[in-house]
């Protein structure tokens, strides 16, 4: 982590929460997914950041689910849509910065 990157540990992270004024006031446009629950607050959470004009990253070694058959199908379905990829090769990218 660096100094200016802001974590946000919670569930679903647009409904009832400042979330968006926050990050969008700090100047971040890219949010990077990690966490539990691939099938659900993950995918939700990718999914709306999307539409929200974010640009959005799944670190896909730092995600998991309860249920390995719907983890692996959600990864799936999301690269259609949103990158996803190694958290080592989102290092060598921040490495780059």
């Amino acid at each position: 982590m660096r100094g200016s990157d802001i974590v946000i540990d919670t569930g679903i992270i647009f409904i009832g929460k400042d979330v968006e004024r926050l990050v969008r006031n700090a100047g971040i446009n890219t949010l990077i997914f990690t966490g539990i629950a691939t099938d659900l607050a993950i995918e939700s959470n990718a999914r709306e950041s999307l539409n929200r004009d974010f640009y959005t990253v799944i670190a896909s070694d730092a995600v998991s689910s309860f249920d390995r058959e719907w983890h692996m199908r959600s990864l799936e379905n999301l690269r259609k849509i949103i990158n996803v990829i190694s958290s080592k090769d989102l290092i060598n990218i921040w490495s780059r910065i």
